[in-house]
């Protein structure tokens, strides 16, 4: 019975362990998006930045012969709650982008095969800054692309 409480009182605290390393992975993570996309736009929670830039430019690719207008490709992840609520994720995400000044300027979408493909161009009047959002929703993940004007 002492080996059953023992182990209880393990798992217990090893539990809260990586609940706790989760939070911090996460805000280390957030932190490091908010760093290299624009230090006033604040991405949901549940964002998470792909670190390899293959995986960007292979996205980039969607954007066709539009991809030699744009710059600084980077690319994030939504998984689990936030990609199961999609719509309230991406109206977040579009939120977070007019709180730091970035208003739509055009936006278009399309369906290719089970993938929902939102591009979004947003102007910052006052950097004249120019950002595009690429949005690919899928059955289990929400990628989203940013780039640069150049």
């Amino acid at each position: 019975m002492n080996a059953v409480r023992i182990l209880l009182a393990v798992i217990a605290v090893s539990s809260f362990g990586v609940a706790i390393a989760q939070t911090l992975a996460e805000m280390v993570v957030v932190t490091s998006i908010i760093g290299t996309l624009d230090s006033s736009i604040r991405l949901p929670r549940g964002s998470f930045q792909v670190t390899n830039p293959k995986f960007a430019l292979e996205f980039a690719d969607l954007l066709g012969a539009d991809k030699s207008k744009y710059t600084n490709y980077t690319l994030y992840v939504a998984t689990g709650i936030a990609a199961r609520l999609a719509p309230s994720y991406i109206n977040d995400l579009m939120t977070g982008f007019a709180v730091s000044g970035y208003f739509e300027v055009s936006k278009s979408e399309t369906k290719v095969g089970t993938d929902l493909r939102t591009r979004t161009e947003f102007n910052n009047a006052d950097t004249n800054k120019n950002l595009l959002l690429l949005v690919v929703r899928r059955a289990d993940r929400v990628y989203f692309l940013v780039a640069a004007k150049k």
